[in-house]
């Protein structure tokens, strides 16, 4: 899985070319009511709700796509975009100090599974994460 993060101090953000390609791709029709105002980026409305690069997931296939596609041309004003590759099927968080993001992954692994064993694949996932929660069940859950 692939997740879009910001590289340096600033902050996230896309510029008004990867917004407007972003929802022209995904067939979202929008109103710009604004181009912008010292080197933020412009207001848009959809459906009349003000719609931002902060609603779109961070592992949205499409929002990967058009980061890798314009590289920097995709970044916001104090933003540096960059494409990280997460293990396939974890949790992820993003934490973020003075812009600067980085991410955190998690794979949920059962009591059941802890006792009996995993599969190859699973073994092999979980190596590759950062951290791991387990979720234990009671005997009333079981």
């Amino acid at each position: 899985m692939k997740v879009v993060i910001n590289s340096d101090y600033g902050g996230y953000g896309l510029s008004n070319a990867a917004l407007e390609l972003y929802m022209t791709k995904k067939g979202i029709s929008y109103v710009k009511t604004s181009d912008g105002f010292r080197g933020l980026h412009g207001r848009y409305l959809v459906n009349g709700e003000l719609f931002t690069d902060w609603d779109i997931k961070r592992h949205d296939s499409l929002l990967v796509e058009i980061v890798e596609e314009l590289g920097k041309k995709s970044w916001g004003s104090s933003a540096k975009l960059k494409v990280v590759d997460l293990p396939e099927n974890c949790e992820y968080s993003i934490d973020e100090y003075d812009g600067w993001e980085s991410v955190e992954t998690w794979f949920e692994v059962t009591e059941e599974e802890l006792i009996n064993g995993m599969s190859p694949e699973k073994v092999a996932i979980l190596r590759s994460a950062q951290s791991i929660k387990v979720k234990v069940l009671n005997h009333e859950e079981n």
